[in-house]
């Protein structure tokens, strides 16, 4: 290679080197501003479950956002040893476009047998809501607060809170400074009490005991 071609080589790389400088901070600034505008960290939150002073077990909340999109998803694990012993699994999952629910799953296991299991997915004109025992419509009705959000909000000014396991809306009504009660099918009352936002206690009445989920990592 002769010393023209040489010189000519080595300018052609220095001009490319100073264009790669200096865009190469832009590229990065937008490379990380689109990831950080579409992923954001989960939001975890675990709750210990006790049943007078027993710690019976443990509960596993988390919120995911990615873009507009957000996703909820509870897991409850408990062991009630009474008469005779009781395992119960339960699991939620929901996503949200924005504030409305595109779509919900739970399911109840006991003793390894599925005692409750539910989907609920809207179809745009309405929701779509099967259970073990039914099949049904939900019309003229957005949801936008329902079981899995209770964690991570509170609901101020909610007035219904749509109950994925049941497939329906429920009343829940404030009692206290960040505290609501939300009405059961049943007529069975919970409680949940709020701090900065998040639920720190909710409190579940049974037939046999109340049962008490208490925030202990977030």
């Amino acid at each position: 290679m002769t010393e023209k071609r040489i010189g000519i080589f080595n300018a052609l790389n220095w001009n490319l080197i100073r264009v790669m400088h200096k865009y190469s901070a832009s590229f990065f600034c937008v490379v990380f501003f689109l990831l950080n505008s579409t992923l954001s960290p989960a939001q975890k939150l675990t709750y210990q479950i006790f049943m007078g002073k027993d710690s019976i077990g443990l509960m596993h909340a988390e919120h995911k956002v990615n873009g507009i999109n957000h996703q909820y998803e509870y897991k409850s694990s408990m062991t009630v040893n009474s008469v005779v012993t009781v395992e119960i699994q339960y699991i939620l999952t929901s996503v949200f476009d924005k504030e409305k629910l595109i779509s919900s799953f739970t399911e109840q296991d006991i003793n390894g047998r599925i005692r409750v299991a539910s989907t609920t997915k809207w179809n745009d004109k309405w929701y779509d809501v099967q259970t073990l025992d039914r099949r049904d419509k939900i019309k003229n009705n957005l949801i936008t607060f329902n079981l899995a959000t209770l964690y991570f909000r509170e609901p101020v000014n909610i007035k219904k809170v749509y109950s994925d396991t049941h497939g329906s809306f429920l009343n829940i009504k404030s009692v206290g400074q960040h505290k609501y009660e939300l009405i059961l099918p049943d007529g069975k009352r919970n409680l949940y009490t709020y701090q900065f936002g998040i639920c720190k206690e909710v409190e579940v009445n049974q037939l046999f005991s109340k049962v008490y989920f208490k925030l202990v990592k977030n």
